[in-house]
């Protein structure tokens, strides 16, 4: 038979409460009566430490088993649960570089990894996660890893990076640091290096399609599509003027020089999409038309320069045939 035995102890040693009988193994088993819980005291049961409540028709349970090591420690602080030296979610595999901080392992599930959701949030994209879910992790390739890191809104901004420092960081080098710095490395060894020639560091797409590229040679790369534009119906080069003057502060001296002409091009500007104007002064220039117009506007100087080439080679020509004639 089984039974359970309780065993006093002298002054300063605890209780001992243990299963005991013929079995090799015996196990025990608590248990309330009805839809009560089980509490667990001290100070003389007036201070509750761990309560277990009831749940009806529950078909799940939490398992607690120790390990070897350091003896980890659960723990509420100020109504916050504290879990000490780390916690590990998922299969039982933790991290060799997390020895205190939260390791997740999904194993080989390909699906969200983390997922942050809220009762105000209703985007209604559930074919990508929960209606309620506005932020979550993923690996990039079941297969391969990568972090894909995804904010889903119901209105305008979808996935907001921002970067808050102390210390503003000013240089123009390759040491350059600032507020949101990123950074892409090739794998080497067990370690990492520095990109290759034209190996792209920064892709932005729209839907997977490439639409800006920063290489590792600090080039960039933006797709025009088929909104080239060569500007030939307008004239580059007071196009130009009437940019500088109108984005220019207004103590600039091109104010001064070219005043209303330029002014009233301000339209003409904008319906060809090289600048948008606001009213408080901060105007976006678009760098992919200005540089469009800049291509135009050098092919129409080379067209008055060949133009002008040919009337000195006209006039060199006349300039022969007289001094022929006259000997």
């Amino acid at each position: 038979m089984n039974t359970w035995q309780f065993d006093g102890a002298v002054t300063g040693q605890n209780i001992i409460s243990q299963a005991i009988g013929s079995d090799a193994d015996i196990g025990l088993v608590f248990s309330s009566k009805g839809t009560s819980g089980l509490s667990f005291r001290t100070s003389a049961l007036s201070l509750i430490q761990f309560e277990v409540l009831s749940t009806a028709s529950a078909t799940r349970r939490i398992t607690v088993t120790g390990s070897n090591g350091g003896n980890p420690i659960l723990a509420t602080t100020a109504g916050l649960l504290s879990i000490t030296p780390g916690v590990l979610i998922g299969t039982a595999t933790s991290s060799g570089f997390n020895t205190g901080g939260l390791t997740i392992n999904q194993a080989a599930a390909d699906d969200e990894i983390l997922s942050l959701k809220s009762s105000d949030v209703a985007h209604d994209m559930t074919s990508i996660s929960d209606t309620d879910t506005f932020g979550l992790l993923s690996k990039e390739s079941g297969t391969a890893g990568g972090l894909k890191i995804q904010g889903l809104s119901e209105v305008t901004i979808g996935l907001e990076l921002r970067g808050i420092h102390t210390t503003d960081n000013t240089a123009k080098s390759t040491a350059a640091l600032g507020a949101v710095f990123i950074s892409g490395s090739l794998k080497s060894g067990g370690g990492q290096t520095t990109l290759g020639a034209d190996a792209n560091i920064l892709v932005v797409a729209t839907s997977g399609t490439a639409r800006f590229i920063l290489d590792g040679d600090g080039d960039s790369h933006q797709d025009v599509g088929t909104a080239w534009t060569n500007f030939d119906h307008l004239d580059d080069i007071a196009t130009l003027d009437a940019l500088a003057y109108n984005v220019a502060r207004g103590d600039d001296p091109i104010k001064r020089k070219f005043g209303e002409f330029l002014l009233e091009k301000r339209p003409e500007l904008e319906k060809n999409k090289l600048v948008t104007f606001n009213s408080d002064g901060h105007h976006f220039v678009n760098m992919s038309k200005l540089t469009m117009l800049h291509t135009g506007a050098i092919r129409q100087l080379s067209e008055q320069l060949d133009e002008f080439k040919q009337i000195i080679i006209e006039q060199k020509n006349l300039i022969n045939q007289l001094q022929l004639r006259l000997q």
